[in-house]
């Protein structure tokens, strides 16, 4: 519901969670084996909106946490409270998940680019899904995500007209 990288959700902290203002800021990411540092890029450092249901998932979510992993500040963390290892969360929490929910053999990676492409499918622009997703450029955003954006021929030849006529 965020369409944030793997990294960037096992180091996500509470304290970036704004629960008034219904948003994520994303201040940092987690490599494989759980070392936190900052995010892929500098656009990656990004406020994300938060859905009203997502914030009630997580406000529960919160009061079920294992307390040692609210002393890490951690949103997903292990049982000990450290930083999720990127295979645990793959083959105990996304494999499962997705086999519960009868989906195909999907990377988790897949719901970053679902998160995407429902935005582009709901009419949003290419430079709002390129701060949603925090790429760099709206080059990458059109390199991955350009064949989804719609074409309107009849608007483009419009106005091709309208401009030729202004010039001649």
């Amino acid at each position: 519901m965020t369409g944030l990288r793997q990294g960037e959700l096992r180091a996500l902290s509470w304290r970036c969670v704004n629960f008034k203002r219904q948003l994520v800021r994303v201040e940092r990411a987690a490599a494989a084996l759980g070392a936190i540092s900052s995010p892929k890029s500098a656009r990656s450092r990004r406020e994300v909106e938060l859905p009203p249901e997502l914030g009630r998932i997580l406000k529960e979510w919160k009061l079920v946490v294992p307390r040692s992993a609210l002393v890490r500040d951690l949103v997903f963390p292990r049982v000990d409270g450290g930083v999720l290892d990127k295979g645990n969360l793959f083959h105990r929490g996304w494999v499962p998940l997705r086999q519960a929910a009868g989906l195909p053999d999907l990377r988790f990676h897949a719901l970053r680019h679902y998160y995407a492409s429902s935005m582009i499918a709901d009419g949003a622009s290419a430079r709002e899904v390129m701060e949603a997703m925090g790429h760099s450029s709206v080059q990458i955003t059109f390199d991955v995500y350009g064949h989804l954006f719609p074409e309107d021929r009849q608007s483009r030849s419009a106005r091709a007209a309208r401009l030729a006529r202004a010039l001649l």
